[in-house]
């Protein structure tokens, strides 16, 4: 949670956008190299920043080809189908990595640019 001026997340490195669900703004650029971890916790997919974390980026979002591997989900209660936008951002530089999709909680999830080219969104299908 809160506002920090700038964000590299190298290979190893940890992001946890909140201590719990939460909200983590970035002023300037942020930036995910591969092998980067990103854990989010989601619950439904209304009020992101209140029930699933969320990294609102004002400038670009690297995105350095990260993947559902580069993720660790831990679903709360209110988990379940509908799209969460992970990052919002004010433009996306680079693309996702090979592997976009995979499972939480037997739910099928998919990895992608937002539509409107300012975000990452994760889609959780039954």
């Amino acid at each position: 949670n809160g506002t920090i001026g700038s964000l590299t997340v190298a290979a190893g490195g940890l992001l946890n956008p909140g201590i719990t669900v939460g909200k983590l703004t970035v002023k300037d650029k942020a930036t995910l190299n591969s092998g980067a971890k990103l854990n989010f916790e989601l619950g439904g997919p209304a009020k992101p920043g209140e029930n699933y974390d969320q990294v609102v980026v004002i400038g670009a979002l690297g995105l350095g080809g990260i993947d559902f591997s580069s993720f660790s989900f831990t679903a709360k209660d209110g988990f379940g189908a509908g799209v969460y936008k992970l990052f919002e951002a004010g433009t996306l530089e680079g693309d996702l990595g090979a592997t976009p999709a995979g499972k939480i909680n037997d739910l099928t999830a998919t990895l992608s640019k937002a539509a409107d080219g300012k975000g990452v969104v994760l889609t959780v299908t039954k």
